[in-house]
C-alpha cells in the first residue's frame, strides 16, 4: 500500500495533526506501506520559520521522517497570528500542495487531515488527479463548528462511508507521573492547549483571579484569542480536546469545563472533576482541592480507561482496515 498524506502540519512541529499522523505512519511503516507527505515547511504556531533550516525544510526538497515516511515540503505564506492571517497563508500552502501532489509517487490512496479548510479542497484535487481514493480525516467536528462559527449556514449533512477512529495515545513511551505532593502552600494549575476563540479561557482566568490567594496558574499554548469567546457551540458536545488524552495517561487531576462526549471521558475514567462553566463555580472545587489535596491523586485510573478505549496500536489497525478496503483489488493480488 502506498498513502499519500496532505497535512497543514507535520513533524518538527508539535500541533494536533502532527502527534496523530506522526503516530499512525509509524504504524503503517511497520507494515511495510510507503508513506508520502506533503506538508508545508514548519512554521508554526508562530507564522514564520522559527526552526533551524535543515528541521524546518526546504521547499520542494524530499526529506525523511522519523519512522522512514518521505515528506515533502511547500512553501508557507509568514503572515501574523490571526484568523485571516492563517487562512491566507492556508491557502496558499494548500496551492503548493496540489503542484506538489504531481509530483509524488502515484498513490493507492490519498488522505487529507482537517479542520484546514484550504487543504481539503487541495486534497481533493490530487485524488482526482491522481485517480485514487480520497479520504478526508475530520479530526474536528466539522461541520458542525463552522456551523457554530456562522462561517457557513447549511448543515452540511448527508455524507456517506463515514467512519471513526478516535484519538488515542502509545502510554508506553508516556511516563506516569509521581502524585502531587500533600503539602503546598498553593495549588498549581495548568492550561495546556489552543488559546483560540472557542476555548473560555475568560473562565479559567476569572476563577485564578478569585482564588489568587492559594491558585497559581500557568497558560501554555498558541492561538487566536479573542475578548468575546463562546462557550455555546453545539459542536462541542460530541468533540474531545486532544489533550485530554495526553493529561489521562500522564496521571494528573482534570479540572474539565466540559461537556458532551468529553465530559463522558472524565467521568468514566475517573480522572478529575466537572463543573460547570462559571468562574465561581471553578474557584469553588479548586478551593476544595486546595483544602484536599488527596483528591489530586488520580493514580493509573486514567491510563487504565485509555488502554481500553483508546489505545494506538488498536486505532491504527483499525485505520489501516479502513484504508485496505478502498482498494480490494491490489489486496486480493
Amino acid at each position: 500500500m502506498r498513502l499519500l498524506l496532505l497535512t497543514h502540519s507535520y513533524a518538527p512541529e508539535h500541533t494536533p495533526p502532527q502527534r496523530r499522523w506522526t503516530q499512525f505512519n509509524r504504524y503503517f511503516r511497520s507494515l511495510g506501506w510507503e508513506v508520502d507527505v506533503i506538508a508545508p515547511v514548519a512554521h508554526e504556531p508562530q507564522g514564520r520559520r522559527t526552526l533551524d533550516s535543515r528541521a524546518a525544510g526546504r521547499s520542494f526538497r524530499p526529506d525523511s521522517g522519523s519512522s522512514g515516511d518521505r515528506i515533502l515540503r511547500v512553501p508557507y505564506l509568514r503572515h501574523p497570528v490571526t484568523r485571516w492571517g492563517r487562512l491566507l497563508d492556508h491557502c496558499f500552502s494548500a496551492g503548493a500542495s496540489v503542484a506538489a501532489g504531481v509530483l509524488t509517487r502515484r498513490p493507492d490512496v490519498v488522505i487529507v487531515t482537517v479542520p484546514s479548510l484550504p487543504i481539503l479542497g487541495a486534497g481533493y484535487l490530487v485524488s482526482r488527479l491522481r485517480r485514487a481514493p480520497l479520504v478526508v480525516d475530520m479530526r474536528d467536528a466539522w461541520p458542525d463548528i463552522a456551523r457554530d462559527a456562522r462561517i457557513v449556514r447549511s448543515a452540511g449533512r448527508g455524507l456517506r462511508n463515514v467512519a471513526t477512529v478516535n484519538n488515542g495515545v502509545d502510554t508506553s513511551v508516556r511516563e506516569l507521573l509521581p502524585p502531587p505532593p500533600l503539602d503546598r502552600e498553593c495549588l498549581n494549575v495548568l492550561y495546556l492547549g489552543n488559546h483560540g476563540e472557542s476555548q473560555r479561557l475568560d473562565l479559567v482566568i476569572q476563577a485564578a483571579a478569585l482564588s489568587r490567594d492559594y491558585v497559581r496558574l500557568t497558560m501554555v499554548g498558541h492561538g487566536v484569542q479573542r475578548r468575546q469567546l463562546r462557550n455555546d457551540w453545539q459542536s462541542f458536545d460530541i468533540t474531545i480536546p486532544s489533550k485530554t488524552y495526553e493529561i489521562l495517561a500522564v496521571g494528573r487531576h482534570v479540572t474539565a469545563v466540559l461537556r458532551g462526549e468529553a465530559r463522558r471521558v472524565i467521568e468514566e475514567s475517573g480522572a478529575g472533576d466537572v463543573v460547570a462553566a462559571d468562574p465561581e463555580a471553578i474557584a469553588a472545587l479548586w478551593k476544595d482541592l486546595h483544602a484536599d489535596r488527596s483528591r489530586l491523586v488520580a493514580g493509573t485510573s486514567g491510563r487504565q480507561w485509555l488502554e481500553a478505549h483508546a489505545d494506538l496500536n488498536g486505532l491504527s489497525a483499525a485505520y489501516a482496515d479502513l484504508l485496505r478496503s478502498l482498494t480490494p483489488r491490489r489486496n486480493a493480488s
